[in-house]
C-alpha cells in the first residue's frame, strides 16, 4: 500500500510533464508497430497505465475503440483532454475489474511501477482481459530489482523484470517477439528497454 500511494501521489504531481519517449526507438516502435498492423481496424484495445495518453493512447485511437486505465485521477485528467475519443477510468490495473475483453492491450512503461507480488497480479488482469487470439504488447525495463528513484522533485518506486519474469507471469499468452533498446532521457536517464509482443491462445 506505501508503494501505492508514493506513486500515486508522485504521478498525480508529475501529471502531463512526463511524456512516452519510447517511439523513438526501434526495437519498441518496430512491435508497437506489428501490434497495431495485426489488429482490425475499430477493434477495442486496452491501454493499461495509459497516463496522460500521449502519445499511445492517442496514437490508437486513430485506429482503434480505445479504453484507458490509471490509478493516478490526474493522469486520467489530462488523458480525457489529450485523447477525447477514448474512454478513460481511474483504475488500478492490479485490481481492474473491466467486464469486456479486448482485441488487444497495451502495458507501455506500466508494469514497472509494481513491486512483483502486485505485477504478478496485473499479469493476470491483463491476461484475463484478452479476448482468444488478442494481442499483448508489453514495455518495461530489462533486469532485476526495484527501489526508490528520483524523478526531478519526485520520488518513485519503480522495478525492473528479467524475460523469464514476464514469461513466467505471463505464461498463458505466446511470445511472438522481443525487442531490446538502450533509451537515454533526461527524465529518466539510461534505461535497458525490454518490448514483447505476446498473444492469447485461441480456444
Amino acid at each position: 500500500m506505501y508503494i501505492a500511494s508514493v506513486n500515486r501521489r508522485a504521478w498525480d504531481a508529475i501529471g502531463e510533464q512526463v511524456a512516452s519517449p519510447y517511439l523513438d526507438q526501434p526495437g519498441y516502435l518496430a512491435l508497437f508497430e506489428e501490434f497495431m498492423a495485426r489488429l482490425e481496424p475499430g477493434s477495442e484495445v486496452l491501454d493499461a497505465g495509459c497516463g496522460p495518453g500521449i502519445p499511445v493512447a492517442r496514437i490508437l485511437s486513430h485506429h482503434f475503440v480505445v479504453t484507458g486505465l490509471d490509478f493516478s485521477p490526474e493522469m486520467v485528467k489530462a488523458a480525457r483532454r489529450n485523447v477525447p475519443k477514448a474512454e478513460f477510468l481511474v483504475t488500478d490495473m492490479t485490481r481492474m475489474r473491466i467486464q469486456k475483453r479486448f482485441c488487444g492491450v497495451v502495458a507501455s512503461y506500466s508494469l514497472l511501477c509494481l513491486p512483483p507480488r502486485k505485477f504478478l497480479s496485473a499479469a493476470r488482469n491483463i491476461c484475463a482481459a484478452l479476448r482468444p487470439g488478442g494481442l499483448c504488447f508489453i514495455a518495461l525495463n530489462d533486469g532485476d530489482g526495484g527501489g526508490l528513484v528520483r524523478l526531478g522533485t519526485r520520488v518513485v518506486y519503480s522495478h525492473a523484470y528479467s524475460e523469464v519474469d514476464v514469461r513466467t507471469a505471463f505464461s498463458t499468452l505466446a511470445v511472438l517477439d522481443i525487442r531490446r533498446d538502450i533509451v537515454q532521457t533526461k527524465m529518466f536517464g539510461v534505461e535497458r528497454s525490454m518490448s514483447l509482443l505476446l498473444q492469447a491462445t485461441a480456444p
